[in-house]
């Protein structure tokens, strides 16, 4: 399956992202990682700017996001997302990741791993910013340690 990612989306996306980001019937296994994101930065928002959907968390303006989009019986459909948020100079915080069930564990589309590939897809944005050195996600870990994965720069 491909997949193509980008930083924004067609405004007639927004009950497809509303459904993956607020109403995934998969989010009940992350409650306490979604809490966590959500006393850090605040709730998620979904805003239309210039024609495009973004995500705003709490109070900041806008949250850089990543959307996995693909093309299915013709039709392009957002299959993931990703938000992410500068937390310090040198680290990025990976703050909300959401997949389709199909492309969950245990959904149809697993071998696909796209909640890595979001992931993996951050870290490749972390090493194009100046300074950044670890991309941290908040998510998969019961006893509320966050998972830092180190940023090897091209050179």
């Amino acid at each position: 399956m491909n997949f193509h990612f980008t930083s924004k989306v067609a405004a007639h996306h927004r009950e497809a992202l509303e459904r993956l980001l607020f109403f995934n019937p998969l989010q009940h296994r992350y409650c306490e990682d979604i809490e966590r994101a959500i006393d850090r930065m605040g709730i998620p928002q979904i805003v239309v700017n210039e024609g495009s959907l973004r995500i705003r968390l709490g109070d900041y303006e806008e949250s850089p996001s990543i959307f996995a989009l693909t093309t299915r019986a013709g039709q392009e459909e957002i299959a993931g997302v990703i938000v992410f948020h500068r937390e310090s100079l040198d680290c990025l915080l990976v703050l909300h990741v959401a997949v389709g069930p199909e492309y969950a564990m245990n959904g149809k589309w697993a071998d696909e791993l796209l909640a890595f590939r979001l992931i993996d897809h951050v870290r490749r944005v972390a090493r194009s910013i100046k300074g950044i050195g670890t991309v941290r996600v908040i998510y998969g870990r019961k006893s509320g340690k966050m998972i830092d994965l180190s940023i090897r720069k091209p050179g």
